[in-house]
């Protein structure tokens, strides 16, 4: 089994390190900490992820434009959206524009390791549920009766 990679991306450098503390006492986990947006991006298109950890507003590149790009590397890829400016108004804007969830700071290390690992998880059982249509020979479409009488 390989280690979960999370990337965790804050201009708050306080909350980045309180994040990447708390992800980092999971086991079989790495999480890797930038403060700049611009720099997620860079990583976004040349490593890949288990789970995008973003904070919503950041000067030059806010979470939804890294949501965008993470999306289009890697759909499967699940993202947290972070924000210290919680309203119902910007829940929906992150969760429509396709977060898997969503967490106002500052955030608890408790349901941060708790809602990353069952993201991590749900991540794991679509790989695993692809693999096995792959080796079925179909992509969803019932397979075709076998037998003998």
């Amino acid at each position: 089994m390989h280690s979960a990679r999370i990337l965790v991306v804050d201009d708050n450098a306080a909350e980045l390190e309180r994040c990447v503390a708390a992800l980092s006492s999971m086991p079989d986990v790495r999480a890797e900490g930038l403060l700049r947006s611009t720099e997620a991006l860079t990583r976004l298109g040349s490593d890949s992820f288990d789970l995008l950890v973003t904070d919503l507003r950041m000067p030059v590149v806010d979470g939804l434009d890294l949501l965008r790009v993470a999306a289009a590397q890697d759909p499967d890829m699940p993202v947290l959206m972070l924000t210290g400016f919680p309203s119902v108004d910007t829940a929906l804007l992150a969760l429509k524009a396709g977060a898997s969830d969503y967490l106002t700071k500052p955030v608890h290390p408790g349901e941060l390791t708790a809602v990353a690992a069952r993201l991590l998880e749900e991540r794991r059982l679509k790989g695993e549920h692809r693999l096995l249509e792959r080796r079925m020979g179909h992509g969803g479409e019932e397979p075709d009766m076998v037998g003998a009488s």
